[in-house]
């Protein structure tokens, strides 16, 4: 693996996991993984789909069109234009588990993926999510070993829910956001794995009282057996 890793707090441990990834675009969904990849890497972060971000185009709203002109450039000119007409991605990297963190616990963190994901370890899917823009947390403890582990994040676009309303527009019931939430697709934001211990503070919220002088803070545990305490 390799990564930079950053020492947070006693027990608790961050290793970055940006950098290239083994990529394969996909036309088939997310549920299946490919049996190829890609002779060209993708950088971890950065959507797969960057470079038809972009493109000229005609635009149709309210019954009128207009002319959109794009960029006359490409964000990442070594991605091949074939990702630019993928319906889904598939991003892989394998991360080496020492025997010293496995007496912890080992989550992957993701700072934002786009947008309807399917996360896999070893080959076995462990979690699907739909959001563009908040964190995403997996805990993996109970699907690695010692040694070499492999990760991938299988995502495509918010375009996959879009269906033709009575009107003949495209209609798009989940939120969002933004047309970047709708548009983006795979690993846009910071890759982690993340150690802590058995048990560790989940959350902590903190309450003042400029009248009577207090601050009170409130906090929620998780024991080993990932239950809040």
């Amino acid at each position: 693996m390799n990564p930079k890793n950053y020492e947070i707090s006693p027990g608790r441990t961050k290793f970055c996991l940006n950098g290239l990834w083994e990529f394969a675009p996909g036309q088939d969904g997310i549920t299946v993984l490919p049996a190829e990849w890609d002779p060209a890497p993708i950088k971890v972060p950065s959507p797969y789909n960057i470079n038809a971000f972009t493109p000229s185009h005609i635009r149709r709203y309210g019954g009128d069109e207009t002319y959109v002109q794009g960029a006359d450039f490409r964000l990442y000119p070594e991605y091949p234009p074939s990702w630019e007409r993928a319906k889904c991605g598939f991003y892989k990297r394998n991360i080496t588990v020492t025997e010293e963190m496995l007496d912890e616990r080992i989550f992957l963190h993701f700072d934002a993926v786009g947008f309807h994901c399917m996360f896999y370890v070893n080959g076995v899917r462990i979690a699907e999510t739909m959001e563009a823009f908040l964190p995403i947390e997996l805990e993996i403890t109970d699907c690695i070993h010692p040694g070499e582990n492999e990760i991938i994040a299988a995502c495509e676009n918010a375009g996959y829910l879009m269906y033709k309303g009575k009107d003949g527009r495209n209609r798009l019931d989940y939120p969002r956001g933004s047309f970047w939430g709708e548009f983006v697709s795979g690993i846009w934001q910071d890759a982690w794995l993340i150690t802590r211990p058995k048990a560790y503070v989940d959350d902590i919220f903190a309450v003042s009282d400029v009248y009577k002088r207090e601050l009170n803070i409130k906090f929620t545990s998780k024991n080993a057996d990932g239950c809040a305490i």
